[in-house]
């Protein structure tokens, strides 16, 4: 058997591992406080979900290491302390400002941004605008020791967090949807500036966290949504002067940092199979959140375009599938969409996204039993899967 470090290496680079990677945490396929509640206790461990870190969007950070043992996942997420999950003054027991200025409110089950500081700005106004600052020493504090400490204690894959919603994003929370999407068609030379100013704050920040932790991380992980459900945001033309040469930046940066020992992964929800291209042609090497049941998303199709090029992490619908089947819907879904993204390697079964609250436990444990029997099927010279063979539990 493998160790988790290992197996994700090895998939990593489209060779043969004992069973599938798996993943469950962080801020791309991280799993909801009340979802984690039950798992734990369902699990019987001794581990009281009670202590774990909630972050502002309501996700368990942190999660313990048992849990994640007896699940069989293979990676731990480094938290990191971006502008958007730091919190400037409370507003009241709902609300808060955060690093960039954005007012942040609980409504309903999940906290939305609400309040857009640079809605009315100008160029003059961005100049005098205060910006998250990335030289804040507390930022960094113990983040290398705990690294080091999971590096050499666990065989576990450890990757970096996003810092926040990337620049695509970002544009939006500052101005509101209506006012950026606007910019990048009536204001260019704006909305150029504003980028420009968010990039030097991302970059900056996560060039210091990987001064810290470079030496230990499997993958760096980035985090824009470009789609809906039914098609993209914006335009492939417009993706292409906007953000494609930032990013190109963005990630030069990281595999500088790393060495090129780090994987550069990108979370883009929804329909983006028209971006997935220049994804790669900026630098990115591994894909998520895969949403199944986005249009055009069918991950034989993303594997037939993509999968000598790039590693798949997600496809598991966490809209339905996990939260409103049986255990064994659960379990051929796995199946089949690791049979589709694991053809010859490349992939790491986890959630389409975060495990939503009312997900029930039996669900997630049929996910993560499931992946432990899984192996990567071969391809035939065709380019097809062979039948999926079952490892051993």
């Amino acid at each position: 058997m493998l160790t988790h470090r290992e197996r994700v290496s090895l998939a990593l680079r489209h060779q043969p591992v004992d069973r599938v990677p798996m993943d469950l945490g962080g801020r791309i396929a991280g799993i909801r406080h009340e979802a984690y509640g039950r798992l734990v206790r369902r699990l019987g461990l001794d581990c009281p979900a009670e202590g774990v870190k909630i972050c502002p969007f309501l996700t368990a950070q942190e999660p313990d290491l048992r849990v994640l043992e007896r699940l069989g996942t293979d990676f731990y997420w480094l938290n990191v302390r971006g502008p958007e999950y730091v919190s400037v003054r409370q507003i009241d027991g709902q609300t808060y400002l955060n690093e960039w200025g954005i007012t942040v409110k609980k409504v309903g089950n999940y906290a939305q941004r609400v309040g857009h500081p640079l809605g009315k700005a100008d160029r003059a106004a961005l100049e005098n605008y205060d910006w998250p600052d990335a030289a804040a020493k507390q930022r960094y504090e113990g983040i290398r020791e705990y690294a080091k400490h999971l590096f050499r204690r666990t065989d576990f894959a450890l990757a970096l967090n996003p810092l926040s919603g990337g620049l695509f994003e970002m544009g939006q929370h500052l101005r509101g949807m209506e006012s950026f999407f606007s910019d990048l068609m009536q204001d260019r030379e704006f909305a150029h500036a504003l980028l420009d100013k968010v990039l030097d704050v991302q970059m900056a920040m996560t060039a210091r966290y990987l001064e810290e932790v470079g030496p230990f991380v499997e993958i760096v992980a980035l985090s824009d949504d470009y789609a809906s459900a039914e098609r993209l945001l914006i335009s492939p033309a417009l993706f292409g002067e906007f953000f494609q040469p930032r990013y190109e930046k963005f990630i030069g940066m990281i595999k500088s940092k790393t060495e090129g020992k780090a994987k550069v992964l990108l979370h883009s929800c929804g329909a983006v199979f028209d971006l997935a291209e220049k994804f790669i042609e900026m630098g990115v090497e591994i894909l998520n959140p895969l949403q199944p049941t986005a249009k055009g998303m069918d991950p034989r199709r993303l594997k037939n375009a993509f999968g000598r090029r790039l590693c798949f992490h997600g496809g598991i619908d966490s809209q339905f599938i996990l939260a409103e089947g049986s255990p064994e819907e659960v379990r051929r879904h796995a199946e089949e969409v690791a049979e589709a993204l694991g053809a010859g390697g490349g992939y790491i079964l986890a959630p389409s996204h975060h495990i939503q609250y009312h997900v029930p436990a039996e669900n997630i444990i049929a996910l993560y039993d499931t992946g432990r029997k899984l192996t990567f099927p071969e391809l035939t010279a065709s380019g097809e899967p062979n039948a999926r063979k079952g490892a051993q539990p």
